[in-house]
């Protein structure tokens, strides 16, 4: 395998462990205002506080600069709908106010979630395509085949079949999804 596939895939690999470290660095920091909230103000408020929270231990940032709230408050909302459905926002509201299946502490880990997915897929995508950019077409295919022979046994049937064209086909996806296809391979073990 080339030093730079070996490179770019501990370098992949540590990215989800990085990401979801400080994500849930800034959950555990995030000063719950309460355990239930009362109003959508608050809700929303508190939504968008936590938000900036977030971003600013994944990014390092001053937890105090200046921030457009109402982008923030829209993009929680959002987060929410994508992951509970078209009324994700106010499914949220409804735990948080009456404090059911984790209340407000749920809504705000299912946030954390998504943006610790968001951001570590940004940032393994990034990775991919910059390694990607500086390889030529031979090499790009030599390391697809060294993939192949090292970790074709942890991908999925339809990809490896016959001469595993599709996995050289489409390295760059299989690239992408490798810090998941190594985790699910460890937590296989466990």
């Amino acid at each position: 395998m080339s030093p730079k596939l070996n490179s770019l895939l501990a370098r992949l690999e540590q990215v989800l462990d990085d990401v979801e470290g400080r994500v849930d660095q800034g959950l555990n920091s995030f000063p719950v205002p309460s355990a239930l909230v009362a109003n959508w103000d608050e809700y929303t408020s508190c939504l968008t506080a936590f938000y900036t929270h977030i971003e600013s231990a994944v990014f390092s940032a001053p937890n105090n600069r200046n921030v457009n709230h109402s982008y923030n408050s829209r993009r929680c909302c959002q987060l929410l709908r994508n992951m509970w459905g078209h009324n994700g926002d106010k499914a949220g509201f409804e735990l948080a106010r009456t404090g059911h299946e984790g209340g407000l502490l749920k809504v705000l880990r299912s946030i954390a979630d998504a943006m610790a997915r968001e951001y570590a897929g940004k940032q393994i995508e990034t990775l991919v395509l910059g390694y990607w950019q500086e390889r030529s077409v031979a090499q790009f295919l030599s390391d697809a085949d060294s993939y192949l022979h090292r970790y074709g046994h942890l991908l999925p049937l339809e990809l490896t079949e016959g001469s595993a064209i599709r996995v050289r086909a489409e390295f760059i996806n299989v690239l992408k999804e490798h810090p998941q296809t190594v985790r699910r391979m460890r937590s296989i073990g466990r």
